[in-house]
């Protein structure tokens, strides 16, 4: 059998829990001993990535929540907003996130995720305040 550091990157962490996504069947999110959520697809398995991607981790890592300063003790999925997590860690605290729409879906380009690129115009004068002489 041959292992690839793929492979043997996330197994030093144990894995409390694996839920699957109830919106994606190639998509699940596992937690573990070391406070992070992560997020899989499944699909994404054997894709080419560049040097610099692969120091992320394998394609198919989509996503590491690591918001969380005590073990993650239950997370779940929502069930009807795509990608929206609660997750629980053992020191109480719950955080409700979303993953970027961006880190999923490849058909979004840079020039989506950096915003509007529209123009700030100056206010207009109405009626009324151009009859008051303001």
């Amino acid at each position: 059998m041959e292992i690839t550091l793929s492979d043997t990157v996330y197994v030093s962490v144990i894995s409390a829990k694996a839920q699957w996504s109830p919106q994606n069947e190639t998509i699940f999110a596992s937690s573990g001993s070391d406070r992070r959520l992560h997020i899989w697809d499944l699909s994404r398995i054997n894709q080419s990535q560049t040097p610099t991607e692969a120091e992320d981790g394998p394609p198919e890592l989509l996503f590491i929540h690591g918001g969380h300063a005590a073990k993650i003790s239950d997370f779940s999925w929502n069930p009807n907003e795509p990608f929206v997590i609660c997750s629980v860690s053992e020191d109480n605290m719950a955080q409700v996130w979303q993953i970027a729409e961006h880190v999923y879906n490849d058909d979004i380009g840079i020039e989506a995720m950096s915003g509007d690129r529209g123009e700030i115009l100056p206010p207009t004068t109405t009626a009324n305040s151009a009859s008051n002489g303001s």
